[in-house]
This record gives structure tokens, sequence and C-alpha cells, in this order.
């Protein structure tokens, strides 16, 4: 799946994309080990807090 960062997706419309991914990702490791799951679940975490960082100061500019 890529996920398209452009001007014309909205911040709540790549999250949900995101969110979606790691639904998908979920089912996907029921099928395999969990310690990928949770490789997996780490980083998903990492990223989605730095989405929610940059959409914050995009939204909110520090003047």
């Amino acid at each position: 799946m890529v996920f398209s960062f452009g001007e014309n997706h909205s911040e709540s419309t790549k999250l949900q994309e995101f969110l979606f991914f790691l639904l998908s990702l979920h089912f996907a490791a029921e099928q395999k080990q969990r310690n990928w799951y949770a490789f997996i679940l780490y980083f998903g975490k990492v990223i989605a807090l730095q989405i929610k960082v940059h959409a914050q100061v995009v939204t909110y500019p520090h003047t």
C-alpha cells in the first residue's frame, strides 16, 4: 500500500488510510509470528506520532 501525502489529501484522510493500513497489518499478523507483529506495531506507533506532531505544526504554526 502506498501513502500519498499530497496537498490534495486532508490530514484526517491520511490518518484514516494509515489506520486502515495498520488494521490490515493486524489481520495479516494473525497468521504470522507475534514478534513480527509487535515490531510492526511499534514502528506504526512511532510513525503515527510523527504524523500527529507534523499535523499540529502545520495546523497551528508558531508565530
